[in-house]
């Protein structure tokens, strides 16, 4: 699952696996920006064959996910052991 939460925060979750950080230090450790969100948008979620819906923090907006969310979604998913090993190597730089 891949989440911009409305807080600011970007989750990636597979299996056992939990990537949680700020939106700069995702975008540092993928090595991509975030898409931009629509108007009004703060916040999406992409669950493989469940859910993929943009909210404005409590409802979902504008009838679901742009595809383009859906493959950024998908990468960072496939994704998730290069952004806890980037995510450790940077804390341990701190």
């Amino acid at each position: 699952m891949y989440q911009h939460h409305p807080d600011g925060l970007i989750y990636v979750r597979v299996d056992t696996k939990t990537y949680c950080d700020t939106i700069a230090n995702f975008e540092t450790d993928f090595g991509q920006s975030i898409p931009p969100m629509p108007d009004g948008a703060t916040g999406c979620i992409y669950e493989p064959g469940v859910r993929y819906a943009i909210s404005d923090g409590h409802n979902v907006i504008g009838g679901g996910m742009p595809k383009v969310w859906w493959m950024f979604g998908e990468d960072a998913i496939n994704s998730i052991d290069s952004l806890l090993a980037a995510q450790n190597k940077r804390k341990e730089g701190i």
